[in-house]
């Protein structure tokens, strides 16, 4: 919101932070971090200003010398507050303990995002009604006016346009997706092959900052080792919303962002009781599919695609955020009004939202799942650090392992090897049976164990560390060498080309690994 301000030298931005709050982690390392200009609590109550601006009606706001806008921190307000007592369940931003103190209404003017939310502030503090606004959401607005920049974000987290992208979102508490299945991201990279899908995952700010992301990270080490693009929680996750496939969220905000950019949704871990009945989380819960847990997750991700149809959740985004593209506007009217100042001439820019940034580990070992058939390799890959990776197919696998690979375990039982020092690495691996070692952006030197070197160039959009799998692929087959040369290797709906010199005569053999087997 604090961009309507930008340009205007009548106006002085001070930030605070009010004290009580279960989460004010992180707060100062992000206003250190935007070099805001922040005084303490003591200070601000103290001093009189033209506005004040609260992104949450919690605290002793009353006790601030100005007009107080409360805005809504999430989109809209569809949950209950934690209760308190024996009280009965009270709207999260409607709460009479914190809207009114000593009989006086404390904001004076509480931000709603559509004018469905006045009934509900009409039945918990009817004193306040006359105090609601109607200005749409800026957020929404941001990630609508982003849409046509899909393919930018998609490109600027590493996504191919033969790829699918699988976003995981989750709240925060007992009820979020990560409470309820924490196995989840980690499942999804396991399942679903390396090669035609990518997954992220979108935390809320609280998780990061109650638990450090130091501790994050570790609950999430599996998955990272597997390729989890991790969003960090300043910026990020609206870009990554809009570059998903699919979407598969609980009943945080980002769900409901996320059903605005017209992804296909999968449910997990949907917190019902935690939901207002009425609202559009109530809808959206009611209308998107669930995720059944027990079941593979890929036909799941497909069966939804399939019957995904565009608008399916414009109902629901209506009901939630009004005037669409007009919320900055709105706000910086309310503002300059409660500041009695001009506003500024023209419309405020809606702001085009940044691509993600995701903290990313690259993958160092492989499960390869290989099927020969004729003059085609089908592959599939999937990360090593989860022992039960993988299809249930009847196709060969072979583990494959680059040098930097820091786990001992998978480079002494892996039968391929990448690394510059191919030959040397046979030699310190009895259990290799292939090493190959880049010697261009694309090509490889591949030394086959007791039968000599080859270069392989691999042709196509295609990540060309499958070339060497490919190689094992062919020999375990029981295929001639000799004719490798223009085999296609097929990865879901990608192929590339296999092209092959010859270093050394001897491994024009038939098979460097035996014998067709008769079983």
């Amino acid at each position: 919101m604090l961009d309507i301000f930008d340009d205007d030298m009548r106006v002085q931005v001070r930030f605070t932070v009010v004290p009580g709050s279960a989460f004010t982690e992180g707060t100062a390392e992000f206003l250190a971090d935007i070099e805001g200009p922040v005084i303490p609590w003591h200070e601000a109550e103290q001093r009189p200003f033209a506005l004040a601006i609260a992104a949450s009606e919690n605290g002793d706001l009353h006790r601030l010398n100005a007009p107080l806008i409360v805005l809504p921190h999430g989109a809209g307000r569809n949950k209950f507050a934690k209760p308190i007592g024996g009280r009965p369940p009270e709207v999260s931003g409607f709460t009479r303990r914190q809207l009114v103190r000593a009989g006086r209404v404390v904001p004076d003017a509480l931000v709603v995002s559509h004018a469905n939310q006045l009934r509900q502030l009409a039945e918990q503090v009817p004193e306040a009604h006359d105090r609601a606004v109607v200005a749409g959401d800026p957020c929404y607005d941001r990630i609508v006016a982003s849409i046509p920049n899909r393919l930018e974000y998609r490109e600027s987290i590493g996504i191919s346009d033969k790829q699918r992208l699988v976003v995981v979102s989750s709240t925060w508490g007992g009820y979020s997706l990560l409470e309820h299945l924490p196995e989840l991201p980690a499942r999804l990279l396991a399942e679903l092959p390396s090669d035609e899908f990518q997954v992220a995952a979108i935390l809320h700010p609280a998780m990061w900052h109650r638990h450090g992301p130091w501790q994050v990270r570790k609950w999430l080490r599996t998955a990272r080792e597997s390729g989890l693009q991790l969003i960090p929680p300043r910026e990020g996750w609206r870009a990554c919303a809009i570059a998903a496939d699919w979407l598969i969220g609980d009943h945080g905000s980002v769900t409901l962002y996320g059903a605005a950019t017209g992804v296909p949704l999968l449910l997990a871990g949907f917190g019902d009781h935690e939901v207002v009945p009425g609202t559009p989380m109530a809808d959206l819960g009611a209308t998107a599919p669930r995720l059944d847990p027990t079941t593979e997750l890929r036909p799941q991700l497909e069966a939804v695609a399939d019957a995904h149809r565009p608008g399916r959740y414009d109902p629901v985004v209506r009901d939630a955020f009004a005037l669409p593209g007009e919320s900055a506007l709105a706000l910086r009217a309310l503002a300059y009004r409660l500041m009695t100042l001009a506003p500024p001439p023209g419309a405020p820019a809606v702001r085009i939202v940044p691509p993600a940034q995701p903290e990313a580990t690259r993958v160092t070992a492989h499960l390869v799942h290989t099927d020969v058939r004729d003059r085609e390799i089908h592959l599939r890959r999937y990360p090593a650090a989860q022992a039960d990776a993988g299809a249930t197919d009847s196709w060969r696998r072979h583990l494959a392992v680059h040098a930097d690979e820091t786990d001992a375990r998978l480079a002494e039982t892996a039968t391929v090897h990448l690394g510059r020092w191919a030959a040397d690495r046979l030699r310190s691996y009895p259990g290799a049976r292939l090493a190959a070692a880049p010697v261009a952006p694309r090509s490889w030197q591949i030394h086959v164990r007791d039968t000599g070197s080859l270069r392989l160039d691999v042709h196509g959009d295609v990540d060309p560390a499958i070339g060497p799998s490919a190689v094992h692929a062919w020999l375990t087959a029981h295929r001639d060498l000799g004719s490798l040369d223009g085999v296609e290797v097929v990865l879901g709906t990608r192929r590339a080309t296999l092209r092959v010199t010859y270093r050394s005569s001897s491994a024009r053999i038939s098979s460097a690994f035996g014998s067709p087997s008769t079983t």
